[in-house]
């Protein structure tokens, strides 16, 4: 993270004394967890660091400013590693506030190939996760996600990447078929999890990545985990939506996409 951000960052670099942020130039930044503290200068950096610790001290807080570094930032702008290697699959976990189930965010490209591609992970996670909802998944370029990782590499990133959001509520999920919101536990959050990466196993042999025939599939994820009976309050047996529900459903789940 810390190179995409001193990549992004010296994009903007305006002069060779630093980065211009406004009538601000940058030269110095520290980069801990994710705090990043900039400076004109690697003196200023230290001294606003001790000035940080002292008066955090004095209301109860004690931190140690000996661990970090301070980084004099380069004019030469930053090589992003992601750029030099492969990477199939980058997903964002998030929790949601207002709405219900599990649901993606993915992006907009000009290709229709691309986006039906793109698409494919979500359905078949729809296909294994009873609690996760296609047709609340969208694919958009909302200016107001543009600082998102998902917007960012998917434009960094080639055409055989794919980038989302999966966005988790807070509260509750709501079962093909059910009225009634069921709240998400500790155990449910868990199967939500597995249910995702058995996704990728089914994704690879859509793609005939692996042979189904001769995949080794530990025999904790072999069969598809289903919600509990009392967790879906639809009295379907073994929790499972029946499978007019979830045809009719997934019939209806065209790809959705926001500009």
């Amino acid at each position: 993270m810390f190179s995409i951000f001193m990549d992004r960052i010296s994009r903007r670099s305006q002069g060779p004394e630093g980065v211009r942020f406004g009538d601000h130039t940058i030269s110095s930044l520290l980069f801990a967890d994710d705090v990043v503290v900039l400076a004109p200068s690697s003196q200023d950096l230290q001294h606003a660091l001790g000035r940080f610790a002292a008066e955090s001290e004095a209301v109860g807080m004690k931190i140690s400013t000996s661990k970090p570094k301070a980084m004099v930032l380069c004019r030469k702008r930053v090589a992003c590693p992601l750029q030099k290697v492969g990477l199939e699959f980058y997903i964002d976990v998030h929790a949601h506030s207002t709405m219900m189930n599990g649901f993606m965010y993915g992006n907009v490209f000009e290709e229709e190939e691309r986006v039906q591609r793109q698409a494919v992970f979500p359905r078949l996670l729809c296909n294994n996760a009873a609690d996760f909802s296609f047709s609340n998944t969208s694919f958009n370029r909302d200016m107001v996600k543009a600082g998102t990782g998902r917007r960012f590499l998917g434009g960094l990133l080639d055409d055989t990447s794919y980038c989302y959001t999966l966005e988790v509520s807070f509260y509750s999920y709501m079962a093909a078929g059910s009225t009634a919101p069921v709240p998400y536990t500790e155990d449910t959050y868990m199967k939500l999890g597995r249910n995702v990466a058995r996704t990728f196993l089914d994704y690879y042999k859509h793609n005939h990545f692996i042979d189904e025939n001769k995949a080794q599939i530990p025999s904790h994820i072999n069969s598809i985990e289903v919600l509990s009976k009392d967790q879906q309050g639809n009295g379907n047996r073994n929790g499972r939506s029946s499978g007019g529900e979830r045809a009719a459903e997934r019939k209806s789940q065209g790809v959705r996409r926001d500009y």
